[in-house]
């Protein structure tokens, strides 16, 4: 049992490199980038970061496997993963200023 549940920990702790992106408001954080009065080039890096983060996402699995269990991303009943971060990146990122 504890080697299934440190099974599904290690798949959950996959996604942990986007906990910026709920962990933060997306007021915050264009509040922040713009304290720095970027110049274009910094809004169009910005912008192109969050676009890699949306590729990232869509290259993700839509499902792990953890024994018997399958922890999905893809489409089910309730909103998916993958579904869920990238409305999240648009809301936080540069893409969702206009």
């Amino acid at each position: 049992m504890l080697l299934f549940l440190k099974g599904i920990q290690e798949t959950l702790e996959k996604f942990s490199h986007y906990k910026p992106i709920w962990e933060r408001s997306r007021d915050e954080i264009l509040a922040e980038f713009l304290t720095g009065n970027p110049a274009l080039s910094e809004f169009e890096q910005a912008i192109k970061g969050y676009e890699d983060l949306n590729l990232e996402i869509d290259s993700e699995p839509r499902a792990y496997n953890v024994g018997p269990v399958a922890i999905t991303t893809g489409k089910l009943n309730i909103q998916p993963i993958k579904t869920s971060l990238k409305i999240s990146i648009f809301n936080h990122g540069l893409l969702g200023w206009f």
